[in-house]
């Protein structure tokens, strides 16, 4: 729970981590800045299913999460999250850290094996948040 505001901080709008290095470089430098201020970071976007939730996992990027570690944590956090964005994110995160071939074929191994093993339909959630919104499903 957020308890208090000591200073106000821009927003990213229209933003995502989809362009790689600039947005995703923008984003996260932006980020990493408020949390050694010892700001609390909440990315989101309107349905939390996946602007919101790529522009987390590149941020937690940033901070050396492990990828795969990173997705458990927003799917814990956002069940309906798809993170559409990762791949994109992933490619920013290896130029930034100069990982190696190696290093890139492993962790996207990696990170295909964890999206196997907890699939979700990009267009059935977006279908089943905008119901709700509508007031078509209780």
């Amino acid at each position: 729970m957020i308890r208090s505001i000591s200073r106000k901080r821009p927003v990213f709008t229209g933003d995502s981590p989809k362009i790689g290095s600039v947005s995703g470089g923008r984003i996260t430098a932006w980020a990493a800045e408020a949390i050694a201020d010892g700001g609390v970071l909440f990315t989101h976007c309107h349905m939390g299913i996946n602007r919101g939730p790529s522009a987390g996992f590149a941020v937690l990027l940033r901070q050396g999460w492990d990828p795969v570690d990173a997705l458990d944590a927003i799917r814990k956090a956002r069940p309906i999250s798809v993170v559409a964005y990762a791949d994109a994110a992933l490619l920013w995160h290896f130029i930034r850290t100069a990982a190696s071939a190696t290093q890139q074929r492993t962790t996207r191994s990696r990170v295909a094996t964890w999206r196997a093993a907890h699939p979700l339909d990009p267009v059935r959630t977006i279908r089943a948040v905008k119901d709700r919104e509508n007031g078509w499903v209780a």
